[in-house]
């Protein structure tokens, strides 16, 4: 797996459109998911029966969550952006 520059926007815009499928499988993988999940919970709530799971308590360097604000992180660490 190619490590990104997050911050060299060229060359994210590049990777969105060579992985554009694969991007659009997941996005629509998790709508799928989100929207089973919901319908689930409702009908457990419904009847009366607890879904208990684990909560992450933190948040994984290359999940989703940290890519999605990574540039805001950077700033928010180094107090400026890097180009």
């Amino acid at each position: 797996m190619k490590i990104l520059n997050v911050v060299n926007l060229k060359a994210l815009a590049t990777y969105r459109e060579k992985l554009a499928d694969k991007l659009e499988y997941h996005r629509v993988t998790q709508y799928l998911f989100d929207k089973q999940w919901k319908a689930l919970k409702q009908y457990a709530n419904e009847h009366h029966i607890q879904i208990i799971g684990d909560m992450p308590i933190y948040v994984a360097e290359d999940s989703v969550e940290m890519w999605a604000h990574l540039i805001t992180l950077k700033q928010m660490k180094l107090g400026m952006l890097l180009v």
